[in-house]
């Protein structure tokens, strides 16, 4: 059992996630083989990350265990990648906060794809929201929504721009979308982003990505 393990803000070292990963190996007779990266969420190239894909990749994985599924990425998107890749492979993501992973393949699979829909349905929400909000701004402003004698972009805009890249938008999209231009947006982003590559915090963990009518509490059960 590949076991993955990345810090957060609240979490200074992966110690946390540990106790629980080493109880379930414990409870399904599984020998856990530790990634613990120090790296950003939000880069998903991060080391051990990339290292753990491999090992998938080349059939040396059977299940990745994690405390949460944002430990592996808080995109929506790249974690339904994930999932297709780590099926490909023969390789089981075991989640113990989602507890839904742990349901017969077509089940989680429909749970999946559930997902999938709400992300595109979330991004295209945002888009209409920032789309609107520089509709209103053209009618008291220049054509591109800014007031004249103001160069600097309206935080409305530059807030727009980040949350479609943080709901699963590419940069030039959101740049699209928005008028802001992809370098402020990466400027914007990074300035969000925790320091990368050091001892320390990663980012707060965000909300269990919970199936439909699901109980929160639940724990996972034997695959």
């Amino acid at each position: 059992m590949a076991c993955y393990l990345r810090v957060s803000t609240d979490e200074q070292t992966v110690e946390n996630q540990r106790a629980p990963l080493e109880q379930l190996a414990r409870a399904r007779d599984w020998e856990p083989v530790w990634y613990e990266e120090t790296w950003s969420g939000r880069d998903d190239r991060r080391p051990q990350l990339q290292k753990l894909l491999e090992d998938c990749r080349k059939g040396r994985v059977q299940a990745v265990a994690v405390v949460a599924l944002d430990r592996l990425t808080r995109r929506v998107k790249t974690l339904l990648r994930m999932f297709e890749d780590f099926d490909r492979w023969g390789a089981r993501v075991v989640s113990i906060r989602e507890s839904w992973t742990d349901l017969p393949a077509n089940l989680r699979d429909l749970v999946v794809h559930v997902l999938g829909f709400c992300a595109e349905m979330e991004v295209a929400n945002l888009r209409e929201r920032t789309r609107a909000g520089m509709r209103r701004a053209k009618e008291k402003g220049t054509k591109t929504g800014r007031p004249i004698g103001r160069p600097r972009l309206s935080r409305t805009q530059l807030a727009g721009a980040v949350e479609l890249v943080q709901g699963g938008a590419s940069l030039r999209q959101a740049s699209r979308d928005t008028g802001v231009s992809v370098r402020a947006i990466r400027r914007r982003l990074d300035a969000l982003a925790a320091p990368q590559n050091v001892e320390g915090p990663g980012e707060e963990g965000s909300p269990p990505l919970q199936a439909p009518g699901a109980a929160k509490g639940s724990t996972a059960a034997s695959l």
